[in-house]
């Protein structure tokens, strides 16, 4: 379980979303993506989706606008592999 640093919080992820766009980027239905991905398979596995909820289990001594046990639902705009079972985020992001 990665530990968070003094402004950011550790959050045990629940469920994760795959909208359109992840579908379209994994199909690679506009070449750009293929850019980003692989020409013509995947770089390494791609997990898609920027969307997850779960409960906050630890908290760095920098943080005041979330406490353990707060649910939170978190839009991030790049993937960090939402199918992790654990996320540290900056405390401003969430």
């Amino acid at each position: 379980m990665p530990a968070p640093k003094d402004n950011e919080i550790l959050v045990r992820v629940h469920a994760t979303t795959v909208c359109a766009t992840d579908s379209r980027v994994r199909k690679a239905d506009y070449f750009i993506f293929r850019l980003f991905i692989g020409l013509s398979k995947p770089r390494k596995p791609f997990i898609a989706g920027v969307e997850f909820s779960g409960r906050v289990v630890q908290v760095g001594k920098n943080v005041s606008r979330f406490k353990v046990g707060d649910l939170v639902f978190i839009e991030e705009s790049r993937p960090i592999s939402k199918n992790k079972r654990w996320v540290v985020l900056k405390d401003r992001k969430v």
